[in-house]
């Protein structure tokens, strides 16, 4: 593998099948894996669904990149990583990347990576470029590969992309060609900051996804509390409180720990895991006083 020292290197993945995805680009995908079109599985798109999904893969992938994103687009289907520095932690940018794809294959995904200096060259190559494996890595300083892909590789939006075909300009390496003065009154100024970000003439930065701080809720007591009732009674009040706030969220609970201190210090812990999220207090409250019988509190 390579070092890149200093240089702004960014990987973009794409999901290779997913919800959100357009049926023909599907189909291609297909096509590109020597599957028959006819093995596709066509649902509808539901972006607050995929954008939830991906904020939650961008999540799991913290352990390879301090900084991770998801693109900015109405129906987004790429995660956006800095992995500047991060190529030697793992035998090298090829090794890092592979084992990405291996952890988004557990999770059921299949995926194109693209690796380069700019957020737009990585996501065009993960995109649009004629990949013979899922990882492909273009070199420091190499842009020209940029140039043979579809203009669509420059993240424009369908309405500028239709205006270049009926021109019968398909390819990155045509549109280049044209002048560049004569582009942003005719294709409006998108064109040109997707181009300089693509080449690397202006900066684009990551949004990092931040995973959302835990909800925590505490009852303290001069007085250790002297019933089991009493107890039911507190932790009833502390799981109103958790789920209310989750509530203005719009959030559910998926896990709780409680932790109970006794008259001499001591302390136990309960982990509640639910299979699916909820904020039914009823259930929980239901699930912690089994969890409690289990553990004679």
């Amino acid at each position: 593998g390579r070092e890149v020292v200093g240089a702004c290197c960014r990987l973009a993945a794409r999901c290779g099948v997913h919800p959100g995805l357009p049926v023909a680009e599907a189909r291609t995908l297909l096509a590109d894996r020597r599957h028959r079109a006819s093995d596709a599985c066509i649902q509808a798109g539901n972006s607050e669904r995929d954008r939830d999904q991906l904020r939650r893969l961008a999540w799991s992938c913290e352990s390879f990149s301090p900084l991770v994103g998801i693109e900015e687009r109405e129906h987004p289907s790429s995660l956006l990583m800095e992995i500047t520095g991060c190529g030697p932690c793992f035998g090298g940018e090829e090794s890092l990347a592979r084992q990405l794809q291996a952890v988004m294959a557990e999770r059921g995904f299949q995926t194109r990576l693209g690796v380069a200096d700019t957020i737009g060259v990585a996501w065009g190559v993960a995109h649009y470029a004629r990949m013979r494996h899922p990882v492909v890595i273009i070199p420091a300083n190499e842009q020209q590969v940029l140039h043979s892909l579809p203009i669509e590789a420059l993240r424009l939006s369908a309405e500028v992309v239709h205006k270049f075909h009926t021109l019968d300009v398909r390819r990155v390496s045509q549109l280049l060609a044209l002048p560049r003065k004569s582009l942003p009154s005719r294709f409006g100024r998108e064109l040109v900051l997707r181009i300089d970000q693509a080449l690397g003439a202006a900066l684009e930065l990551i949004v990092p996804e931040r995973r959302p701080e835990p909800v925590v809720e505490t009852w303290s007591s001069e007085f250790p509390i002297p019933a089991t009732q009493a107890l039911d009674v507190v932790v009833t009040k502390l799981l109103n409180r958790i789920v209310s706030r989750l509530s203005e969220r719009q959030e559910r609970i998926v896990g709780l720990c409680w932790q109970f201190r006794t008259e001499d210090r001591q302390s136990f812990d309960l982990a509640l895991t639910l299979i699916r999220p909820s904020r039914d207090e009823r259930h929980l409250l239901e699930s912690l006083r089994l969890q409690c019988e289990r553990t004679s509190l």
